[in-house]
């Protein structure tokens, strides 16, 4: 029932399969699950019905909507004497990782008043999403940021882009951000 990892705008197809193995026919009335993560398959009409020793296989998809752990409950209603039957499935979304990484610990050494020094920092996917940069700014003002056209932008797991910090002091001192 655990249909693994996916990320959140992706998802992935399981198949349930449902066996009458029953002397009758089985009438299936209804296919339900208890999280929008997971879709049924549309049906046009009910009852779906199961010939006596045949089996038909059931498209489920995962596609969350957000990052964590999803469970359902796929409800099967039909005319067996057990109905409903309950199946569950779990799936989880996750997170692309952001890892950041700048030389000398992001020391910028010593810089005169009215002068500027850059440095790239890198910023890696570590992750097996898409990761999407919204928005990159500073604490400080004598740290700036780029100047970014559009966002957002994204990187793709394990690849990594370099974006320049320029550090512009405007007083004597120790500065951080």
């Amino acid at each position: 029932g655990n249909l693994g990892d996916v990320c959140v705008g992706g998802f992935v197809d399981t198949v349930l399969v449902l066996n009458n193995n029953g002397p009758c026919k089985l009438s299936i009335f209804n296919i339900t699950s208890s999280s929008v993560e997971f879709e049924v398959p549309t049906v046009l009409s009910y009852p779906l019905i199961v010939s006596a020793g045949v089996s038909i296989e059931i498209p489920i998809r995962f596609k969350p909507t957000g990052i964590g752990t999803w469970p359902t409950k796929i409800t099967i209603t039909s005319d067996d004497l057990a109905s409903p039957k309950v199946v569950d499935l779990v799936g989880a979304a996750i997170a692309p990782r952001l890892v950041t990484i700048l030389a000398d610990a992001g020391n910028f050494g010593k810089v005169c008043v009215d002068s500027f020094a850059d440095k790239p920092i890198t910023l890696t996917n570590a992750g097996d999403c898409l990761l999407v940069i919204t928005h990159i700014t500073s604490s400080s003002p004598e740290f700036l940021v780029p100047s970014v056209l559009a966002f957002p932008f994204t990187i793709a797991p394990g690849t990594a882009i370099e974006i320049p910090i320029r550090f512009q002091p405007t007083h004597h001192g120790a500065n951080g951000a």
